[in-house]
């Protein structure tokens, strides 16, 4: 407990008074505070009161400035606040929106063709037999990388997500198929920038994105795997942020 000194009071003695109190800071060379502080305390003070810091207007105004500089720190050491947590949140929510979606890679493209039986086409070569009513909408989408006579990738989004559940589910079996045709889920643009620059990295073997998650295949046979772009930007902030950063153009 601080020492303390009785001094005049301007109050009713019944009410309280007023006493001098040794200041807990650590004053200009760090080594304690020389200052008392004069303060009214009621006649009967609450309990536990007395433990509490007490500290002088010069000590005060440097704990707020050492808090300040701290946290100026922390900022930059944790670029998660601000514009990133809030680019995270809105792609969140993007890919929310793309749940029941997936695209389509490999497929032939000719011309006045039925989009809608193409997917039906691609279910059944996976084994899952799907009618045209169980797509809502399917076309096909602009790709910078073709190659010559290779169709454009097919968006598709299914009525159900049990529909897709299915179809990405048995998926595998493509890889026995003699086109060369692939289905992913339906990613935003960050998360696909994202992809491409961990799987340039030597220590990761591929990349999967599902729905929210992510999952790393590395090198030497481990897997993570990350709930959301928050817990993967945890695991390394010094990779992950320089990528949002240079692809999305925001600072």
């Amino acid at each position: 407990m601080p020492s303390t000194r009785m001094a005049s009071s301007s109050h009713d003695e019944d009410e309280g008074s007023t006493h001098l109190i040794e200041c807990t800071g650590k004053g200009q060379n760090g080594n304690g505070c020389v200052a008392w502080i004069p303060t009214w305390l009621p006649k009967k003070i609450p309990k536990g009161f007395m433990n509490r810091p007490f500290l002088c207007g010069f000590c005060a105004a440097s704990e707020v400035s050492e808090l300040r500089e701290k946290h100026s720190q922390d900022a930059d050491q944790s670029p998660i606040t601000g514009e990133l947590s809030s680019l995270f949140n809105a792609d969140s929510n993007e890919q929310y929106g793309r749940r029941d979606n997936v695209r389509i890679f490999g497929v032939k493209e000719e011309t006045e063709e039925d989009v809608y039986q193409k997917v039906v086409d691609v279910a059944l070569k996976v084994g899952h037999r799907i009618s045209k009513t169980d797509i809502s909408i399917c076309h096909r989408v602009p790709s910078r990388n073709l190659k010559k006579d290779e169709g454009r990738p097919i968006i598709v989004k299914f009525v159900r997500r049990q529909t897709k559940s299915g179809l990405m589910a048995n998926k595998k079996s493509l890889k026995d198929c003699e086109e060369k045709i692939y289905i992913n889920d339906d990613i935003t643009l960050l998360r696909a920038r994202l992809a491409k620059a961990l799987r340039q990295r030597e220590d990761i073997k591929s990349v999967a994105m599902l729905n929210e998650k992510i999952v790393i295949y590395k090198t030497d046979e481990s897997k993570i795997t990350f709930e959301n772009l928050f817990k993967l930007y945890e695991w390394d902030p010094d990779f992950i942020y320089p990528v949002c950063k240079t692809s999305l153009h925001f600072c």
